[in-house]
């Protein structure tokens, strides 16, 4: 396997499992791998370096989220705002980009009389009324291309400052980027602690909550 890492500030975040580093947000100032081996190549992008195309995303496009309780699991999408963007380079690899999520749009699937949603919002979850975005910028692009140069579909690992509730920690998922024609397929999971984003602390059901939940990204749409 050929390997190509780009270290950068900034991205959008996210069919894979996701893992989480929760270190302390770091200022996107780029890392570089000076130490290189065969096959390898570094490259450090300046915040703000124009270097790429920039990419909107596609109208309508979601988040899917994953939560639950002892015996229960609850589905549902939030939409991923308009002025989400990536920027890539000529190969298609992302260089930076931010994706910015409107919390008060929370939905969920199959929704009883109710439903949870309304607690969702609530001040001891999601507290969306003074936190109303969640917003993923990426710190680092490690690309895995495959030999031969196909670059149709390329595996990453993003390392990205997520911030929800207003609480900023460091998260490192595998994903993929998929090249169509005029657009770019991006698919994700992250799968994240509560506590880190002092969800449910406080409430008297925080007992039974699920230690986890799961933000799922599958082939969101960019368009050159």
């Amino acid at each position: 396997m050929k390997k190509i890492i780009v270290s950068t500030l900034l991205i959008s975040g996210l069919l894979l499992a996701g893992c989480v580093n929760n270190s302390s947000p770091q200022n996107g100032t780029g890392n570089t791998n000076n130490g290189s081996t065969s096959g390898t190549v570094s490259a450090t992008v300046r915040p703000g370096a124009k270097k790429g195309a920039t990419v909107k995303v596609a109208e309508d496009q979601k988040v899917q989220w994953i939560g639950g309780k002892i015996g229960t699991t609850f589905t549902g999408t939030v939409d991923i705002l308009p002025d989400s963007v990536i920027q890539v380079n000529t190969q298609g690899n992302i260089l930076w980009g931010k994706m910015t999520i409107a919390m008060k749009t929370i939905q969920e699937n199959e929704s009883k009389t109710g439903g949870v949603v309304p607690h969702l919002l609530w001040t001891d979850f999601f507290n969306v009324e003074k936190e109303s975005t969640a917003v993923i910028d990426v710190i680092s692009v490690d690309y895995v291309v495959p030999e031969g140069g196909n670059t149709v579909t390329t595996s990453t690992t993003v390392t990205a400052n997520l911030t929800i509730k207003g609480i900023t920690k460091v998260v490192t998922f595998p994903a993929t980027l998929t090249q169509d024609n005029d657009f770019l397929l991006l698919s994700a999971q992250l799968d994240l602690k509560i506590k880190d984003y002092d969800i449910g602390t406080s409430s008297i059901g925080s007992a039974v909550l699920n230690d986890t939940f799961t933000i799922k990204l599958n082939r969101v749409t960019f368009v050159r």
